[in-house]
């Protein structure tokens, strides 16, 4: 009977296709503190790949409505549906694009929103993603199981990663030199706020903004978020 019981719960994560990129991310929400809730696997194993207590396996078709009410997708915080590890980048994606399709396809059908996340190997695939109202999608990498969980817990996290990533978009992080009259993080802070940018950071560290009185050390290297008029504006004044 394992992977045929029905799941009854409510607001849980659910998730579609097996991979390491899936149980890390399962291991990244079930360790989390801030969260109690279940997570529900969709996949086509004999067997449940994994076990805890909070963890619950379906076997079946994810494209078939009935396998997606097993799962009470209804009652889904959010989404997710992964990239096989086996396939090829364009097999990979298109079966993801699938899925994610029926998904949307079951929500337009009865009238219901339901958040979906698809992962996604090529940057060139997102805009079909996009065609298939899919609400986000995730490029592949070392850091994806972490900011997959991320974007199941908190909706839009994803785009604000690839914001911060991608200089097309409008605000970025830069790094600018500290000025001789800032002698604490807190005056940085301030000036910084003044003309439109949010200090961050001092090298990787980002607890300065807890800091805001220590001295700014020598050689600093301040990080900020802001947009590129902004960024020329404060290379202007270092100079």
């Amino acid at each position: 009977m394992e992977g045929k019981l029905n799941y009854t719960g409510k607001n849980h994560f659910l998730i579609i296709g097996w991979s390491k990129n899936v149980e890390k991310t399962i291991i990244e929400l079930l360790l989390n503190r801030g969260i109690e809730k279940d997570v529900v696997l969709i996949d086509g194993l004999k067997e449940s790949p994994f076990k805890h207590e909070r963890f619950h396996y379906i076997q079946g078709n994810p494209t078939e409505p009935k396998i997606l009410q097993q799962a009470n997708i209804e009652e889904a915080e959010s989404v997710a549906v992964f990239a096989s590890d086996y396939d090829y980048e364009v097999q990979a994606d298109g079966k993801t694009l699938l899925i994610a399709s029926a998904v949307e396809r079951y929500a337009t059908e009865r009238g219901i929103d339901i958040y979906t996340i698809a992962e996604i190997t090529h940057k060139d695939h997102i805009g079909m993603f996009r065609h298939a109202d899919v609400d986000e999608f995730v490029l592949s990498s070392e850091s994806f199981p972490q900011l997959m969980t991320k974007s199941l817990m908190h909706h839009g996290a994803s785009r604000l990663y690839m914001q911060l990533l991608n200089h097309a978009y409008g605000e970025n992080i830069w790094e600018i030199e500290s000025k001789s009259s800032w002698k604490t993080y807190g005056d940085a802070f301030e000036s910084l706020l003044q003309q439109g940018a949010n200090l961050i950071a001092e090298g990787h560290d980002l607890s300065i903004v807890r800091r805001l009185g220590d001295p700014i050390p020598e050689g600093a290297r301040l990080y900020v978020i802001c947009d590129q008029a902004t960024y020329e504006k404060l290379k202007l004044m270092g100079q």
